[in-house]
């Protein structure tokens, strides 16, 4: 096994089970530690050609962008991204939607078998307990596609479509800027006061708290922003009105 390797950025290069890990302390700032890898790469570049690494990021949160800056910087100097290992969710999502694997119980998992995706099991598939957040608001630039889940601890906001087979709950309440085709289930804490609302509003199923909705089809309806919401231990859908203020449904 490789001796540990401290990088001069505080980046460590470790050998693991899964081979060479590159493990990113999260005391350092983004933008050093992007010009020092780049320096480290161009000096090493014997060292870190052609080598398969496994990113360990522990529960360092990335933007999307930023993410996608350490991926360039990592194949420019012509490193094989084998897997990530991350605590954080959204870290994970960004990982699966760039293909690739993530690390749990010590052993490579393919991305698609992670987070959010069905696991084959014994000839049957089974869902995983989605991954929880504990925090008041989450804000996902995000499409999901088939077979991926999102479960948030507070409201959730969606800049993306949520697809049929995917499927988003939240304890308070939730907001997709995109078409909602899949499952949604606002208020899973029992909050009756929670609302869904979307700006083309046709999911498959439609939960808010113990009330449900199922659809027999096609969602009747124009296409135009609508809301849904309890009344009469019922879900309403209407029209989204501007003067209406999620901020009233807090949890």
């Amino acid at each position: 096994m490789i001796e540990n390797r401290v990088m001069d950025d505080g980046v460590i290069v470790k050998g693991g089970k899964e081979g060479l890990i590159l493990v990113f302390p999260p005391q350092i700032p983004l933008d050093h530690l992007f010009s020092s890898l780049q320096e480290k790469f161009s000096k090493e570049s014997s060292f870190f050609q052609n080598a398969e690494l496994v990113l360990d990021f522990g529960s360092r949160p990335f933007q999307e962008k930023e993410f996608n800056t350490l991926l360039d910087i990592l194949h420019s100097a012509g490193i094989r991204i084998k897997g990530i290992l991350s605590d954080n969710p959204i870290t994970k999502l960004m990982a699966q939607e760039s293909g690739i694997d993530l690390v749990g119980n010590g052993s490579i998992m393919s991305s698609r078998a992670r987070i959010d995706h069905p696991v084959k099991n014994g000839g049957k598939f089974a869902r995983q307990k989605p991954e929880e957040i504990h925090s008041p608001a989450l804000f996902l630039r995000k499409t999901l596609r088939s077979g991926q889940q999102i479960n948030f601890n507070g409201d959730l906001t969606i800049l993306g479509d949520v697809n049929p087979g995917a499927e988003v709950a939240a304890a308070g309440n939730i907001a997709v800027f995109g078409a909602l085709r899949g499952i949604a289930h606002a208020g899973t804490n029992g909050n009756q006061s929670a609302v869904v609302t979307a700006l083309e509003l046709k999911p498959t199923q439609l939960r808010i708290a113990g009330c449900m909705a199922r659809s027999s089809g096609a969602w009747n309806g124009e296409q135009i922003p609508e809301v849904a919401r309890i009344e009469n231990d019922s879900i309403v859908i209407e029209p989204y009105l501007a003067k209406f203020n999620l901020r009233e449904n807090k949890i």
